[in-house]
């Protein structure tokens, strides 16, 4: 996987526990546009970046819930994702990364993750609801 645009763990003041803590303190925009000077506030870029950031920790720590609940360990999850062996990474150190907010999760990391452990995205999540709902009562979309 070729260097990322960005590592989303660097937009929060507490990189290590990216993932893992249920919250995060994250850095404000007039200290992102310090570190980042190429981008200015009319861009908004670094605002959507942290945006990201904040998305992708939100879903790495739900998929790392899901894997503990599951017993199962980065590694045994990286060999059940066909994803990983098409990034050519070595799938648990390609997980591990993408978890710890060191490269960028993409979509399919998401799909995936549903696929693997069930209603991590908000779209599986909703449509579980809905298909539990009592019949003649619909779910909110």
């Amino acid at each position: 996987m070729s260097d990322p645009r960005f590592r989303p763990r660097d937009f929060t003041l507490e990189p290590d526990a990216f993932g893992v803590a249920v919250s995060l303190r994250w850095k404000t925009i007039p200290e992102l546009l310090g570190e980042y000077p190429a981008f200015s506030a009319k861009s908004r870029v670094i605002e959507a970046r942290l945006g990201a950031a904040k998305l992708q920790h939100a879903y790495a720590y739900r998929i790392r819930a899901r894997m503990k609940a599951a017993g199962m360990k980065p590694a045994t999850y990286g060999l059940a994702s066909t994803l990983t062996q098409l990034d050519k990474a070595h799938p648990a150190d390609q997980i591990n990364k993408v978890l710890r907010g060191a490269i960028i999760m993409r979509l399919e990391h998401i799909a995936m993750a549903d696929l693997i452990l069930g209603e991590i995205s908000e779209f599986n999540r909703a449509a579980a609801a809905r298909t539990r709902a009592p019949a003649g009562q619909t779910q909110p979309r």
